[in-house]
């Protein structure tokens, strides 16, 4: 449910596309650490969500520069999420 409630948040913050880009907007904390991620809004109101997951193998890698951040010229929001790496996150955790 809690994910279902932060992903409505990120629509309606699509619809007030206020500024071009919101950064280290948390959507969830485990274990005391705060996962954020980095929203790329359009101009026009009311536009459809690309999530972004960057690789790494679980590893590595970062919400910095998304390869698919100029989608937001072509009309679409990218939002672009960090996670727990494995290092801190040993499997099975989530």
């Amino acid at each position: 449910m809690r994910h279902q409630v932060i992903f409505l948040g990120l629509l309606l913050a699509v619809g007030c596309a206020g500024s071009e880009k919101l950064a280290d907007i948390g959507y969830a904390t485990v274990d005391g650490m705060e996962a954020r991620l980095d929203l790329y809004l359009p101009k026009e109101k009311g536009a459809p969500v690309v999530v972004y997951v960057h690789g790494g193998a679980w590893r590595s890698g970062s919400k910095e520069k998304p390869p698919v951040a100029g989608l937001v010229e072509e009309d679409f929001a990218v939002a672009s999420v960090n996670y727990r790496l494995s290092p801190v996150a040993k499997f099975p955790d989530i």
